[in-house]
């Protein structure tokens, strides 16, 4: 199938404002792997959830934020079901250290420390895919609290690490999940600890991976 891609529209467009679409071979293998009878889930709504939606059955979308999820929703076509799962703990606020503990024990999850650069936090600093997960935990967890597997799991929002780990057992057989800005971003490494590489998109011409459980 020959697509064209949309480029990024005016203040009152229905793609505006993402840079999804600027990276062109991004979104033509992410097509590439949909089909109409396929039932997607997305971590994070926006551009995304707007365009894709049309080439499958069923759009399945969480965001954190109300605001931008009250925006996607009111354009979102019949197929997309929204949800909104409100951050558990404010970004310049830190889990406990228990928390912490309780979940790299769970998953078997080894320490790792990484550089990172936020606008409420520079630096270095230890477990940083726990705290994001610790910090919209119910966000990450709505795709595994329902009852129904994907065919696609769209990850490109916060705590992108444990959206994808936590998300494996959500697949269909065959299924796979779909993670943007993965080259770049060194504290996502610790995903192919518990993934299958199926496929990618490296830069200059793209950003992003495709994995299914091992």
């Amino acid at each position: 199938m020959n697509i064209e891609i949309p480029q990024n529209q005016d203040a009152g467009g229905k793609f505006s404002g993402l840079d999804f679409m600027q990276r062109h071979d991004d979104a033509a293998k992410i097509i590439s792997f949909l089909k109409p009878e396929h039932t997607v889930f997305e971590f994070g709504c926006g551009a995304s959830t707007l365009f894709y939606s049309q080439f499958v059955k069923r759009f399945v979308s969480v965001e954190f934020d109300k605001y931008w999820h009250d925006t996607v929703k009111a354009k979102a076509p019949a197929n997309v079901e929204m949800i909104l799962a409100p951050q558990n703990i404010p970004f310049d606020k830190y889990p406990p250290l228990d928390e912490i503990e309780q979940v790299k024990n769970e998953h078997n999850f080894p320490s790792h420390t990484f550089n990172i650069s936020k606008p409420y936090f520079s630096g270095t600093i230890k477990d940083w895919p726990i705290i994001q997960y610790l910090r919209v935990k119910d966000y990450v967890d709505a795709c595994a609290a329902r009852d129904e597997k994907f065919d696609i799991i769209f990850v490109d929002g916060r705590a992108v690490v444990f959206s994808a780990i936590k998300s494996l057992g959500c697949l269909k057989e065959n299924g796979v999940i779909l993670i943007q800005n993965f080259w770049f971003r060194k504290e996502y490494g610790p995903i192919i600890d518990y993934c299958k590489y199926v496929d990618c998109v490296r830069p200059p011409k793209g950003d992003m991976i495709v994995v299914r459980p091992k």
